[in-house]
């Protein structure tokens, strides 16, 4: 997946740059995960919030149907929950195992 790829790469401003460029941002790569599931693995708390100003789907389920707020917590990033809870996501995504 380029845009997946591409971040890892280039971090924040290639993710800028590909988005100006109207790239797919909602593709899905590996594992069914989008670059918004990639950016909440990783705690890439930039990215993530650049990716839900720019209208990111927050209610899609990545890799065994897990919401976002269950990625972030698995992998101990609690940055990017803090972020997300400010977001107001769903009761449902907050609340479900």
């Amino acid at each position: 997946m380029v845009v997946n790829e591409a971040k890892d790469k280039g971090g924040f401003p290639v993710v800028q740059y590909l988005s100006e460029q109207r790239a797919d941002m909602e593709a899905r790569g590996t594992y069914g995960r989008t670059l918004l599931h990639l950016a909440t693995y990783e705690g890439d708390v930039a990215v993530v919030q650049y990716l839900c100003e720019q209208g990111a789907d927050k209610e899609a389920r990545g890799t065994y149907g897990r919401t976002l707020l269950q990625i972030a917590g698995r992998h101990g990033n609690l940055d990017v929950q803090h972020f997300q809870h400010k977001q107001e996501l769903t009761w449902g995504q907050m609340i479900e195992n």
